[in-house]
């Protein structure tokens, strides 16, 4: 091919694909010939057949054929990549780099449907979901995120684990539940809560002024409507200048931040504490307790816990 002598190419890469059926790169090349001289329903078989020998190759088979065929032949696309699982993933995949979410976002309900929470099918959801909460469709985004999730689902106006009880994980997949963030700096654990219950608990050493981030769930709210978030806090010992803070923040691509409110040092009692905030366009926000930054010499030491998180129209 190199020395320009398509013909005998296609003869070479037609015998090594004799030599070896089942190995998938001779396949993979001949197609890619095929694609290279413009004879794209010749490459269907090969690049098709290539894809089941080894699915890992269907995003880039896909890639390439919208590619060579001007983004507008439909059909060789679907029959490149419509008889495997991770064929018609990868097609979800290349419509989610194209920005066409409704078409990624009908494919990949049909896949689900036919296949289930197979691997591809969950990673291919992942990303789906990923880019419909970067464009704010928030409603879209908690939907997959929910079937890819299904214990952990998004209810409307609900925090999920409110009140600390359940477990907290830092390999938390949902993002309707709480996800700690431990570090030596900031030891998160649970502890005895107010009413009785548990409470997150966070124990600093730090001689410094870094941010921290403690744990953090989405939330699916209403858009526009006005909205109370509360919590109960206490502290023991907590000695700093840039105190422990609640925020709210949309969880869209935006990131606009809604509200926060600082702890105060000297809630040696549990104290309710409470912010307002109004819900972006996205209809999704994401509480986070952190720590912000405040200067190199920042030092905070001591204990406090969260408890009984709420979420009020």
């Amino acid at each position: 091919e190199v020395a320009g002598l398509p013909g005998e190419s296609e003869r070479a890469f037609l015998r090594a694909v004799e030599s070896a059926p089942w190995h998938w790169k001779p396949r993979w090349m001949l197609g890619n010939l095929y694609v290279r001289l413009g004879r794209f329903h010749d490459a269907v078989e090969p690049l098709r057949e290539a894809c089941r020998l080894n699915p890992s190759m269907a995003p880039l088979a896909a890639r390439t054929i919208w590619g060579a065929t001007g983004r507008g032949d439909m059909s060789t696309l679907q029959a490149v990549t419509s008889h495997t699982t991770a064929g018609r993933a990868a097609v979800v995949g290349l419509w989610v780099s194209e920005g066409r979410l409704d078409d990624a976002l009908a494919r990949w309900n049909e896949l689900m449907a036919d296949a289930g929470l197979a691997q591809v099918v969950i990673e291919s959801g992942q990303q789906l979901a990923e880019a419909l909460r970067v464009a704010g469709r928030g409603a879209d985004y908690a939907d997959i995120s929910s079937r890819l999730n299904p214990e952990r689902g998004a209810t409307l106006d609900t925090i999920a684990n409110a009140g600390f009880d359940g477990p907290i994980s830092e390999s938390e997949t949902s993002p309707f539940a709480w996800k700690a963030v431990r570090s030596p700096e900031a030891r998160v654990s649970v502890d005895a809560g107010h009413g009785g219950g548990k409470a997150l608990r966070i124990d600093y050493n730090s001689k410094g002024g870094a941010s921290f981030q403690h744990a953090a769930q989405t939330v699916r709210v209403e858009a526009g409507a006005a909205y109370v978030l509360s919590f109960w806090v206490t502290t023991e010992k907590l000695q700093t200048g840039g105190p422990p803070a609640v925020k709210v923040t949309d969880a869209s691509g935006a990131g606009t931040p809604l509200g926060a409110v600082a702890v105060p040092t000297t809630a040696t009692d549990w104290t309710l504490i409470s912010l307002r905030f109004t819900a972006p366009p996205s209809g999704l926000v994401t509480i986070n307790i952190v720590r912000e930054a405040c200067g190199a010499v920042c030092p905070i030491l001591g204990t406090i816990r969260f408890d009984d998180v709420a979420l009020a129209r």
